[in-house]
């Protein structure tokens, strides 16, 4: 695909390093010492799982927080740092 200033994959390249930059940036912001000792950022995705319409999103979050909020924090640190990754190696 060709299109005026860019091809399709350097279309794609600019995406790819604008979401980065977007990522990056988000997390320069965040309340880190919240997100991982008070567990703020898992606080706010069980509020948002708890009111979701379908019964797998809840049951499922339900599940997965039993463990301890540092635990819980640390592996939604590192699933998001692989799903990036995966998303990264696709574009």
């Amino acid at each position: 695909m060709q299109t005026i200033w860019l091809s399709g994959a350097e279309w794609l390249a600019v995406l790819r390093t604008g979401l980065g930059l977007w990522w990056l940036e988000s997390w320069r912001h965040k309340d880190k010492k919240g997100w991982f000792e008070r567990g703020t950022g898992i606080a706010w995705a069980a509020d948002v799982a708890g009111r979701h319409r379908w019964t797998f999103v809840k049951g499922g979050f339900e599940i997965h927080d039993r463990a301890g909020q540092e635990q819980n924090a640390m592996t939604a640190l590192i699933s998001l740092v692989a799903l990036l990754g995966a998303i990264g190696l696709f574009l």
